[in-house]
């Protein structure tokens, strides 16, 4: 709220104190240049994309295991921020293993590919695709 007439202030999108060339983390500022940012950056950009995907028309199994990666994903980002001070729950191990048995869930449908998937053109699974490539610079 402005003070003056109680009207509604838009969000702020930077914290106000200007560009040094450090930006803050859990436990303090750091290089913007640190490989922590570069992580935190691609984590994000994953995260973004699985929210896309989410928007499009996808059946209520993947949109659960979507949820439960983005939840991932955010206690991960929190837990590098923190440079490991942080622990997840549940433990990243058991989030791992839950992801894995997804991957393997989803592979056991294209038992018969040797190949690549290939998508047929649907948003969903196109934003997913995306979303994995992505993965790899993180």
């Amino acid at each position: 709220m402005h003070k003056d007439n109680n009207t509604a202030m838009p969000p702020k999108f930077t914290p106000g104190r200007g560009d040094d060339g450090t930006t803050d983390l859990i436990l303090g500022r750091v290089e913007k240049t640190n490989d922590l940012i570069a992580v935190l950056g691609a984590l994000d950009e994953v995260n973004a994309m699985l929210g896309l995907a989410l928007s499009f028309d996808l059946d209520e199994t993947s949109r659960h295991e979507i949820v439960a990666v983005q939840q991932f994903i955010y206690q991960l980002s929190a837990h590098v921020a923190a440079r490991g001070a942080l622990e997840t729950h549940p433990p990243l191990t058991a989030m791992l293993a839950m992801i894995d048995r997804n991957i393997a869930s989803a592979q056991d449908q294209f038992a018969g590919d040797a190949g690549f998937i290939q998508y047929d053109g649907r948003s969903g699974p196109a934003a997913l695709h995306v979303a994995r490539a992505m993965c790899r610079r993180a």
